[in-house]
């Protein structure tokens, strides 16, 4: 880990509803200021043999993945960006195997040297498979190999008669796999695969293997060191289904999620950040611990490094 590490999201996305392109984070000056960015998101997958993987470019729907499958092949590297929209200004030539997303967040590495770009996994949406990923050796072996394949070695799918894709076509995109899975041994969205029991010491070997592969595959590639990293719950009770002082020694760092406190879930207004418990909070129970200050200090009570903790805030409202 530097000194420091700066980063945000860029949401696959955000090409349709806002338009919002690669070139926006490079022309406004964020870019220099930034030292990684979390694409978001990749799903992971359930297999007819009940091992889940990494794919690109599917749309898998069936499969139970909770809200679609998040495969969408157009917006990571088949669109073609017009020169206006790219960081560069070059637009992409509808015979060239890597477009979308992909290639701009590759030119914007290559104009700010100090970027690294990784893949986010899971977030809320796509974190139903974690669990069952994470449960067995020969399942967490299985879709760390298929993760560095699809998203370092650069292996995509072709589809939809595109010429985007093949052999080696993302190579060099990314520099790492953020896991965001939501949450080990605590239900998410709703629909999720957990184990109250397991997920603790299964996430601690997941990360294992993943630190594992990925030094063995850095190895391969001159000695490359590929960054692991993982978005983590900041509620007392995410952290306590979880083993900081084991699973962060294979970590570069994790981003805490101090945010999401509180929202229009909740039946009282409330600190959506805060940084300190407030003595007049109107929530009951575990809620009342969830602020920045007695996550972070737990994390570190529990053995978690200080200097792997990123702290999370939200540029929204």
């Amino acid at each position: 880990m530097s000194a420091r590490e700066v980063g945000s999201y860029f949401t696959q996305w955000g090409v349709y509803d806002s338009k919002f392109y690669a070139k926006a984070v490079q022309d406004s000056g964020a870019a220099a200021k930034l030292t990684f960015i979390n694409y978001a998101f990749g799903n992971i997958y359930k297999q007819a043999d009940g091992t889940i993987k990494c794919s690109s470019g599917v749309n898998k729907a069936n499969e139970g993945n909770t809200a679609g499958d998040g495969g969408d092949a157009w917006a990571d590297y088949q669109m073609d960006y017009a020169a206006a929209d790219s960081v560069d200004g070059v637009a992409d030539v509808w015979e060239n195997k890597l477009k979308g997303n992909f290639n701009q967040l590759k030119k914007l590495k290559a104009k700010n040297p100090q970027l690294k770009v990784f893949i986010s996994l899971g977030g809320w949406t796509w974190s139903r498979y974690f669990s069952t990923a994470a449960a067995t050796d020969a399942n967490r072996k299985a879709l760390v190999a298929s993760c560095i394949d699809v998203y370092l070695k650069g292996n995509l799918k072709k589809s939809g008669g595109d010429p985007a894709g093949g052999a080696g076509a993302a190579a060099g995109v990314f520099d790492g796999i953020d896991i965001d899975w939501e949450y080990p041994g605590v239900q998410g969205i709703g629909t999720n695969v957990v184990d109250p029991v397991n997920d603790k010491l299964n996430l601690t070997l997941l990360m294992a293997e993943f630190r594992k592969q990925l030094d063995a595959y850095g190895a391969t590639q001159g000695g490359k060191h590929y960054y692991l990293t993982a978005a983590i719950g900041a509620g007392s009770e995410k952290i306590d289904q979880t083993e900081p002082a084991e699973y962060s020694k294979s970590m570069d760092w994790v981003n805490v999620m101090t945010y999401d406190f509180h929202g229009d879930w909740d039946n009282s207004t409330n600190f959506h950040s805060h940084l300190y418990a407030d003595p007049a909070d109107p929530t009951t129970g575990v809620a009342r611990s969830y602020n920045i200050d007695e996550a972070l200090n737990k994390l570190i009570a529990k053995g978690m490094p200080a200097d792997k903790i990123v702290l999370g805030i939200p540029n929204y409202g």
